[in-house]
């Protein structure tokens, strides 16, 4: 990189320090998933954006490396650099309270500090194929056809949830 290319950085760098706020497009250089931050490189300036927050609060998204984001710088403080948007995402946290939805591998889980959606539906149609059913001619079972529903569905639920 030469001189002028240098001094073009260092006055664009300079410009945005007057701004309140940017927003720029980046692209991923790695992430940091348990710190939930990562670095990028800015698209048309190529500066680098380092500890970038991967959400704000109750919200953080995972990009895959090499994607296409959208950053905020907040108040024009590096430090203060969010992710806003990702083209591709390898997962997605959001916890309201004590609800928490991921969203990973094409699948999604939904649970609170006591629960887990995947089970509790498990444990649904197992007691289902399990059941015994009280009739005028006594204890009955669902049927072997109901019984393959039963085992369809849960195998619909497992490739659906975490």
């Amino acid at each position: 990189m030469g001189v002028y290319d240098e001094l073009g950085k260092l006055i664009t760098g300079k410009a945005k320090d007057l701004v309140n706020a940017q927003i720029v497009w980046a692209k991923v250089k790695d992430v940091d998933w348990d710190n939930k931050e990562m670095t990028a490189t800015g698209v048309t300036d190529e500066l680098d954006y380092y500890e970038v927050k991967l959400g704000i609060g109750s919200m953080v998204m995972k990009p895959k490396k090499d994607t296409l984001v959208l950053l905020a710088v907040i108040e024009n403080q590096p430090q203060h650099t969010v992710l806003l948007y990702a083209d591709e995402l390898e997962e997605r946290k959001l916890q309201v309270g004590e609800l928490k939805l991921t969203i990973k591998d094409n699948k999604l889980k939904l649970e609170n500090d006591s629960e887990n959606l995947k089970d509790l539906l498990n444990d649904l149609i197992d007691k289902l194929k399990n059941a015994i059913i009280q009739t005028p001619a006594g204890p009955g079972n669902f049927s072997p056809n109901d019984i393959q529903a039963f085992t369809q569905i849960k195998q619909g639920i497992n490739q659906l949830l975490i």
